[in-house]
Order: C-alpha cells, then sequence, then structure tokens
C-alpha cells in the first residue's frame, strides 16, 4: 500500500498533460494562481510575458498541456502562470523543481552597447528555454534583441508588429540555441519503475536503496554504498582531465547562473574524439520531497545533462549516475549537487 501510494505522488509530480480542476488544496491542478496568489502586472511587464507566452504556445499545446510551478515562487513566474493559465494550460503546484514542464522565469538588467538599460527575460519550461532583451520606458515596451530558443528545434516565429513602434526586422528573428531533441521525449524526472517505487519505500524507512533508473533508461548502482558503479569498467579506460562540483539549492534540481556557467566551461573544454563527461548526482542528507534522495539526486544528474546536450555535446558522450541516502556520505560526495568530470582517453 506504500508502494502504491508513494507511485501515485511520482506519478502526480512527474507528468503533464491535461488535468482536472482541483479545490486548490495540495499538488492540486488550478486554472488561476489560487492561494498566495500574485498581484496583476504592470503595463510593461505584462507585455513581456505575454510576448514569451506567445511564443510558448508555439512550441507547447495549451489545454493538452500541464506546467508545474513551485510554491512559493516569485511573483514574476507566478504572474507568467497565470497568463499561461487564462490562455488553457493547467497548472500544478509542486514542492520543487519537478515535472515535465516545470515553470522558471529570472529578469536581469543589462545594458544596451549605447549604455541604455536594457531588461532581459529567461524562461524555462521543462527542457524548453526561451529568452529575450526588452527597452522599457514607462509603460513602453519594444524588444531589443532577438528571440533565443534553446530545448528544441521545432520552428517559432514572432510577431513584434504588436509592440508600439515598428520595430527592426534584424530584432524580430529567432536564434536556436540548442537542441535536446534526444532529451526531450521524457520527463525531467523519469524514475517510475517498480523498482524506483520500491527504492523510495525503503528510503523512506531510513534505507537507501541499492539501485536507480538514470536518464539514459540505464540501472545504475547507488554510489552511497561504495560501488565502482554501472560505468566502471568504462572509467577504468579514461584519465580524469577536469573535476568539480555544481552546488544545488536543498530540495531543488534548479542548475541555477552560476551551475550553467560552469556547465558551459566544461562544455568548452570537452573535446568530441577524445572525452567523455561523467555525471554523479547527488543527495545526501533530509530532504521533505516526495521523491526523496533518490529522486533528487538521479533529477539533478540529468538537468546536468539537459544543459550539456543544449550546448552541442552528444547525449551518448554524457554518463550519470548518482549517490543517494537519507544520512550524509562524508567527505566520499556532496550532500546536495553533481560532481562533473572529463574523462579522456589517453595519447
Amino acid at each position: 500500500m506504500v508502494g502504491r501510494r508513494l507511485a501515485l505522488a511520482l506519478l502526480a509530480t512527474s507528468f503533464g498533460g491535461c488535468a482536472h480542476v482541483g479545490p486548490g488544496g495540495h499538488g492540486s491542478v488550478m486554472g488561476g494562481p489560487g492561494a498566495g496568489e500574485a498581484q496583476a502586472p504592470g503595463t510593461a511587464e505584462s507585455v513581456m510575458l505575454d510576448d514569451l507566452a506567445r511564443a510558448l504556445e508555439q512550441l507547447r499545446t495549451p489545454r493538452i498541456t500541464t506546467v508545474q510551478l513551485s510554491r512559493g515562487a516569485e511573483p514574476l513566474a507566478e504572474a507568467f502562470v497565470s497568463r499561461l493559465a487564462e490562455a488553457g494550460y493547467g497548472v500544478q503546484r509542486v514542492d520543487a523543481d519537478q515535472g515535465a514542464h516545470h515553470v522558471s522565469l529570472e529578469r536581469r538588467a543589462l545594458e544596451s552597447a549605447s549604455g541604455s538599460p536594457l531588461v532581459r527575460l529567461e524562461l524555462e519550461v521543462g527542457t524548453v528555454t526561451l529568452a529575450r532583451s526588452y527597452r522599457v520606458a514607462g509603460e513602453a515596451v519594444q524588444p531589443a534583441s532577438a528571440l533565443a530558443v534553446g530545448g528544441t528545434r521545432r520552428e517559432v516565429g514572432v510577431d513584434d508588429t504588436r509592440f508600439r513602434a515598428t520595430t527592426d526586422a534584424e530584432l524580430a528573428r529567432v536564434e536556436y540555441v540548442g537542441d535536446v531533441d534526444a532529451l526531450e521525449q521524457t520527463p525531467l524526472i523519469s524514475l517510475i519503475t517498480d523498482e524506483v517505487v520500491h527504492g523510495v519505500a525503503r528510503e523512506a524507512s531510513g534505507a537507501p536503496s541499492h539501485a536507480a533508473v538514470n536518464s539514459g533508461r540505464v540501472e545504475v548502482t547507488n554510489l552511497f554504498h561504495g560501488d565502482s558503479g554501472a560505468f566502471g569498467a568504462l572509467r577504468e579506460t579514461l584519465e580524469l582531465a577536469d573535476r568539480a562540483i555544481i552546488v544545488f539549492a536543498n530540495d531543488s534540481m534548479r542548475l541555477g547562473s552560476d551551475g550553467k556557467r560552469l556547465v558551459e566551461r566544461f562544455a568548452e573544454g570537452f573535446r568530441e574524439d577524445s572525452d567523455m563527461i561523467g555525471l554523479i548526482g547527488c543527495s545526501n542528507g533530509k530532504t521533505a520531497l516526495d521523491i526523496g534522495n533518490e529522486g533528487l539526486a538521479l533529477g539533478r544528474s540529468r538537468r546536468v545533462a539537459e544543459a550539456l546536450v543544449v550546448l552541442g555535446i552528444p547525449p551518448e558522450a554524457i554518463i550519470d549516475e548518482g549517490c543517494w541516502a537519507p544520512v550524509g556520505a562524508g567527505d566520499r560526495f556532496p550532500s546536495r549537487g553533481v560532481v562533473i568530470e572529463i574523462l579522456r582517453r589517453g595519447s
């Protein structure tokens, strides 16, 4: 019975799709912000959010797509998801950055080449990313860059004729900055197997499970137990060329700007003719999430794998595994992060 409840909890937080409207309780799907609802955004902000929403609608169809939003999300993300709900998207509240279409939205202040202030919005919806810079003067908004699209090669069009002034044709373009078609077909958390459900049940009782399924659908050994892992024999044929730890926030699978920069550095140092990238997702210690340490650890390694593929690293050159337990792993592995390594064939 415990395994069944855990399976249902995992399924509820892992998959999008059309959803029934609930009463606004824990984990319910809503047509609007509900409790703690977002304040109505200002006119300029509404215009920018609408611009990104129109692009997203071309990639993820309303009425058959449910997006996930973390409880306690920033007001900007709340306002954007309210806009999506008005367009017909289902909205699901989750405990962390879980789900196939989890929404994250950041606002950054920039300067143009001439020194004038710009606002840049960077949106993530699952594996898809949308980003654009805007010039804002009071309530007037104009695009100041092309629309950057990552995580897909599906065709996206922009219509800038609705802005108050005519925009340069060069700005009304779409720039594709990455492609993760190999990973796009599976949810952000792809851990729904009988073995994983039983593993989470064991973990809830205090004993970490021994194995789980990684992003490539390969069963991997929990490195907390000190085993060499599913890729031990492969690692023995390679030399360690670089190593770092990407730190994640507590109970989070969100990569963050610092993590993205570190991933970019490793992608730049990757040699396609000789290298592989090894990832070890880690979650060691207490967690309040239903997916447990197992889901956090492998969800984090998958998130880094997605970022690497966006940057052009072939999926087959990435090996990801994990270390998870409800207690710390000492100096062997970080409590909450991903160990990233460049593994190189000797010359």
